[in-house]
């Protein structure tokens, strides 16, 4: 991924979008480790995030609105840990 993300970068110019391969090596591991586990929805979200940030903020230029995707993942595990409270007081 790191090999790719330089060839991409020098010989295609792309260094902007080049950014989202160099992501793909933290989401590789956590899928792979939360394959595992059979939890691996809350360990992507942050990842998940940052990759459509920095496309937004490529793509289009609109980095200052976007940052607030961020302000998303202390809400996305706040309500995870509520559902998962709540299921297990129902068990």
């Amino acid at each position: 991924s790191v090999i790719g993300f330089y060839l991409w970068g020098y010989y295609g110019n792309a260094w902007h979008i080049s950014w989202i391969l160099l992501l793909c090596i933290p989401v590789y591991y956590i899928i792979a480790e939360g394959w595992r586990q059979r939890k691996w929805i809350g360990s992507v979200y942050p990842v998940l995030i940052a990759a459509i940030y920095v496309a937004i903020g490529f793509t289009h230029g609109a980095w200052h609105p976007w940052w607030l995707l961020f302000l998303t993942i202390p809400l996305y595990y706040g309500i995870l840990e509520m559902i998962q409270a709540h299921k297990k007081r129902k068990n």
